[in-house]
């Protein structure tokens, strides 16, 4: 509370009841009553605080970053990684032992790329005499870089241990392609079906040019033949290389085993020159580096340190395999200028690379070409085959029809081998068939002929016989009376038919028809008129009727034409489609409308 206040409350009156002549205060009186009551200690005991541990504040000091940030971060996945397979402690041991997890390619490069600079070093130098303590405020990749600066000439270490570990790989690949380059060369200058073949494009070439400036050439460049698929023929599908081939594959077949010849130019092809030369001058440079090391470390004391020893022995191993690659290069530097010079190109302008490729491209281009020509004849003969099972297939359904009238029993072949037997067989039949239908017809149609000319014949007889009779019983029966005659013919018409046929011909010939008018006495009731009868015309042969027959009467003449049927019996063929009556009604008819009896006309004696 206020102290200004206090007077005016409760506890500035606590001291007015204690007597002036005591010099003591209040406070301490009571005090002192309950130090003696023992109150102080009873308190103390009650209501004691526990006591205060002693508690160490560890502090995290700020660890020291000599790298730059960027690299230690990196350095430190670097060295996380390969803490999982051998501790950290045993890093630089490691590297002195020349450990096999240290002959790796990727390991050494990342530590020759996460060396420490001379800036660094300096900076990590003031802890290589430091205590472990102070060796704890680094970060591991400080410590990382501190560990290898202990290790003497670490840089030329390791690119040994780098070379080493990538030599031999180096030098396998090197010798492949300087064994590629050399092969090539000495098969390229001795293909002797390759020189055939371009000495056939040379005459083409020269033949198609003819009298041009380009005809009549000694040579051509040989990256020429790569045009040759460039030259398009009629069709746009045809090229004059696939003319070349079917020309080398149909005639000269030999020519095509220049493929072979030209096999290896596939690998030649893909080494490049400036490359192989790179490679050995660094295959080189790292030999002389590795020796120079080495003489660094001949008077090296470290038991530990085997960096000596081994590299020794590698050095030895990689120089003699040197040698024969150094031999090899020289090779194949002159075979190859052999070759280039022996197909008119400089050596020193065209790369190995350039200078094969052209080979590999025409090979590649030739197979190709090779292949649309097989195909196209595997397409041609497809069709070929297509088309005679297209003829056989309506040749055995032909014959299939025929063999149920000819008995071509069809099972009786037992395999495919003797389709030919078949076909042989069903051909003989069905020409035997056409020939049996030809001589058929051929019969039908000339018995229908003889049929039509017989009828004829019979027809004209019987008509011009009846006609005939009645003519003569008419004129020698002139007594006869009309009423008889009337009764005895109706009064309308008498059908009569003339008809001539030239047999040599068979052609139906129609003659115009008199009337012959004769005069009957009659009875004077009876009415008369005109008689109308077909006059009979000349014929070309005899009807061989007898003249002495004996006369008969007009009623008998005409009763007997009524009753009597047809001489001929034979119905004439018709056509079934044909809506035409027959010849002999046609005649019949005609003649009726012509021979018409004229009602109340005199008859003329």
């Amino acid at each position: 509370m206020n102290i200004a206040k206090i007077n005016s409350t409760v506890w500035g009156h606590l001291e007015s009841d204690i007597t002036p002549d005591n010099s003591e205060s209040l406070d301490h009186i009571v005090e002192l009553q309950l130090a003696q009551a023992g109150v102080f200690e009873d308190i103390e005991r009650v209501f004691a605080q526990k006591p205060v541990a002693n508690i160490q504040i560890n502090r995290r000091k700020e660890r020291v970053q000599v790298l730059d940030s960027k690299k230690a971060y990196n350095l430190n996945i670097f060295i996380t990684s390969m803490t999982k397979k051998i501790p950290f402690e045993s890093i630089r041991p490691g590297l002195l032992h020349m450990d096999n997890y240290f002959d790796d390619e990727q390991i050494l490069s990342n530590l020759l790329k996460f060396l420490p600079t001379p800036e660094e070093t300096g900076k990590l130098a003031t802890y290589t005499n430091a205590s472990p303590g102070e060796l704890l405020d680094l970060s591991p990749p400080d410590k990382f870089c501190l560990e290898m600066m202990k290790i003497p000439r670490l840089k030329e270490r390791i690119e040994n241990m780098l070379f080493r570990a990538t030599f031999w790989e180096r030098y396998q690949q090197l010798h492949q392609q300087m064994t590629a380059v050399f092969d090539a060369s000495l098969s390229l200058k001795h293909a002797r079906n390759f020189k055939k073949l371009l000495h056939l494009i040379l005459l083409l070439g020269n033949f198609l040019n003819g009298q041009t400036y380009r005809g009549g050439a000694f040579g051509f460049k040989i990256a020429s033949i790569n045009k040759l698929i460039d030259t398009k023929g009629a069709t746009s599908s045809t090229t004059l290389l696939h003319f070349l081939v079917d020309i080398v594959e149909q005639n000269f077949p030999i020519i095509s085993d220049f493929l072979e010849e030209l096999e290896d130019c596939g690998k030649a092809y893909k080494v490049p020159r400036t490359e192989i030369n790179n490679e050995f001058r660094e295959l080189e440079s790292g030999l002389e580096a590795l020796e120079k090391e080495l003489k660094q470390h001949q008077d090296n004391i470290d038991s530990s340190d085997l960096f000596g020893e081994v590299m020794e022995r590698f050095y030895l191993e990689a120089t003699i395999e040197f040698n024969r690659v150094y031999l090899l290069r020289d090779k194949m530097n002159e075979s190859y200028e052999q070759v280039v010079r022996f197909y008119g190109e400089d050596s020193v302008t065209m790369p190995p690379d350039e200078f094969f490729g052209i080979f590999k491209t025409f090979t590649t281009t030739w197979e190709k070409c090779s292949m649309d020509s097989k195909l196209e004849r595997q397409k041609q003969e497809r069709m070929e085959k297509q088309k005679i099972r297209d003829i056989e297939r309506r040749t055995r359904a032909r014959s299939g029809s025929m063999a149920k009238f000819k008995g071509v029993d069809t099972n009786n072949y037992a395999s495919a081998d003797q389709e030919k037997s078949i076909m042989d067989s069903l051909m003989e039949k069905l020409r035997a068939g056409n020939l049996e239908a030809k001589t058929r017809r051929k019969s039908e149609r000339g018995r229908r002929q003889r049929s039509v000319s017989i009828h004829s014949l019979q027809t004209v007889d019987s008509v011009t016989l009846r006609a005939q009779r009645m003519l003569n019983s008419i004129q020698n029966d002139g007594d006869l009376s009309l009423a008889a005659l009337t009764a005895a013919t109706t009064p309308t018409t008498m059908n009569a038919i003339t008809s001539s046929v030239t047999i040599g011909s068979e052609k139906h010939h129609h003659y115009n028809n008199k009337e012959l008018r004769v005069s009957i006495k009659h009875d004077s009731g009876t009415e008369r008129g005109p008689v109308s009868a077909p006059m009979v015309p000349p014929l070309e042969y005899s009807l061989l009727t007898p003249l002495t027959a004996p006369p008969i009467s007009a009623a008998q003449s005409m009763a007997s034409v009524q009753a009597r049927p047809s001489q001929s019996t034979r119905v004439p063929r018709t056509r079934k489609t044909s809506k035409r009556p027959p010849l002999f009604e046609r005649n019949l008819r005609s003649v009726a409308r012509r021979s018409t009896i004229s009602k109340g006309s005199a008859i003329e004696e």
